[in-house]
């Protein structure tokens, strides 16, 4: 090669690693302004942005800055002690919110509300949302959320709740010797009514009646809340517990014209049976309640257990039973280690109602809420059952959801975790 061919060559080199200088300056350059423009974000956020690894301690691996702002601590206060978390949840809390990481184990994701330990000395009560994160193999290596806090939110619900809890007792005792009075004179062992005041003696009977069911439900879910409701679990069958319902619910079907159809199991289950009582009348109820005359509701009780990175959920295989498989209804899919699985009864109770809009299919677990204002009047609702069912299931560490079809029916989901030893029960 000559001078000159040479000389071209080292030219068209030098030009060609000034190009890529630039390049990697621009892409640096590029990198900080994504990095700067990501922290700006987190910082601005109202929630502390975290990731955690899911060992027994959750020592923190990320903290945004902003914690400094919510919480008091600087993000190498977090970094610097693997119980950092752990060790400032409240005394009370810590034991429940450690237990119920299970749930995100099993699932994938899970919801706290706790206290922490603010670095002024004082507790916070924060909500929680964290999502886990496995690897291929299906292994969990990473937890990953967001905290926000929470304690005006607690404030103002500790004043309502003692409102309506002071109201309610005020109003039992009243409400409950009026019901008594009106049900006495409905009886004519005072004396006959004209055909118009008893009609109006019935009326009025029947609002007194409403109220004190109002009544009594908010005096069950504000004892659900406060955590005043002792679970107190024992062991049972499933398909002795649905035959007691079935002999409570089935008059009520009958008055109603709608048939009865029931499929269980007698896998056993632990929990309370009561409690458990209450949330299948409750479901049973509002089905036979919007169901047509003529019509059927269905209740059917069916061992699961949640399977690995498949996200399925699949039928419990009894002997000579083919295992079938079906899909997990959606936005409820469980994200499970391969080599884990986790026995339930999944518990459903479908109707052919008028059904219930895609967009409440969450707030209809709220207090008071309803898919139609005037189903309270028209159906004899309080808003209230619901929410009870819902606070009952998340106590005994299940879950519960809704899929509907307007003008077709409706089908509510909820699951009970069946305990080890009674995997062979």
């Amino acid at each position: 090669m000559s001078i000159v061919q040479t000389t071209i060559y080292l030219k068209t080199v030098l030009e060609q690693w000034q190009q890529e200088i630039v390049r990697r300056k621009q892409l640096e350059e590029e990198l900080r302004a994504t990095q700067e423009r990501f922290q700006d974000l987190i910082s601005s956020n109202p929630a502390i942005i975290y990731s955690c690894h899911p060992d027994e301690n959750y020592p923190i691996n990320f903290v945004s800055e902003n914690s400094k702002d919510i919480l008091g601590y600087t993000t190498q206060e977090w970094l610097a002690t693997p119980k950092f978390w752990v060790n400032r949840i409240h005394p009370e809390d810590a034991p429940r919110i450690v237990a119920n990481l299970s749930v995100l184990f099993k699932e994938g994701y899970h919801t706290h509300e706790y206290r922490f330990l603010h670095q002024d000395g004082t507790y916070r009560w924060l909500r929680d949302e964290r999502k886990l994160v496995r690897d291929p193999a299906g292994n969990p290596v990473e937890m990953i959320g967001y905290i926000v806090d929470i304690t005006e939110r607690k404030r103002v619900e500790r004043i309502k709740d003692k409102f309506i809890a002071i109201a309610s007792h005020e109003l039992r005792t009243p409400l409950t010797s009026l019901q008594g009075s009106l049900g006495l004179l409905t009886t004519g062992r005072l004396g006959n009514l004209t055909e118009q005041g008893q009609k109006l003696l019935e009326f009025a009977l029947l609002d007194t009646d409403r109220l004190v069911r109002l009544v009594n439900d908010i005096l069950d879910l504000k004892r659900l809340k406060l955590g005043n409701n002792v679970l107190n679990p024992s062991r049972f069958q499933t398909d002795e517990l649905i035959e007691q319902v079935r002999h409570v619910m089935q008059p009520i079907a009958d008055d109603a014209g709608v048939m009865l159809s029931i499929a269980t199991t007698s896998k056993p289950l632990w929990a309370n049976p009561d409690l458990i009582i209450q949330v299948l009348t409750n479901l049973l109820s509002n089905a036979i309640k919007f169901s047509p005359s003529g019509s059927t509701v269905w209740l059917n009780a069916e061992p699961q257990f949640f399977c690995g990175g498949g996200r399925e959920i699949g039928r419990w295989r009894e002997a000579g039973d083919k295992e079938k498989q079906k899909t997990f209804p959606k936005n409820q899919q469980p994200t499970t280690n391969n080599q884990q699985q986790f026995p339930t009864i999944l518990f459903q109770v479908r109707d052919q109602g008028r059904g219930i809009p895609s967009d409440q299919l969450e707030t209809i677990f709220e207090p008071f809420r309803q898919v139609d204002v005037s189903d309270s009047h028209q159906k004899e609702g309080t808003g209230l059952g619901l929410a009870i069912c819902r606070s009952i299931v998340q106590q005994h560490g299940g879950r519960i959801w809704v899929e509907s079809t307007l003008g077709v029916g409706s089908t509510f989901y909820f699951t009970l975790t069946m305990s080890p030893e009674h995997l062979t029960g």
